[in-house]
């Protein structure tokens, strides 16, 4: 492992938004009509919520049992949320 040969940084990063990518829309986006406010797919974002909770955990659990280590984890849902839903400010 990374960390056995000596790695202690570590960078996680989250999932973004699934249900907001174009091929999803484009090709899901008859047969699943819960969309959000944003005209995202709600099915593929609550799974991508689903992993990233999971991921944070896992990042809670890695600080716990890498010691000397540094991980950190970088929400990606959220920053690229954001840039969808409130385009027009950047």
């Amino acid at each position: 492992s990374l960390y056995a040969n000596g790695a202690r940084n570590f960078q996680l990063h989250n999932t973004g938004p699934l249900g907001c990518l174009p091929q999803k829309v484009s090709m899901f986006g008859e047969y699943y009509t819960a969309h959000d406010e944003n005209g995202c797919l709600n099915v593929f974002n609550d799974a991508a919520k689903v992993y990233n909770t999971g991921l944070k955990k896992l990042c809670a659990e890695l600080r716990t049992n890498l010691k000397n280590s540094t991980i950190v984890h970088v929400d990606i849902y959220s920053i690229k949320y954001d840039l969808i839903a409130n385009h027009a400010k950047y």
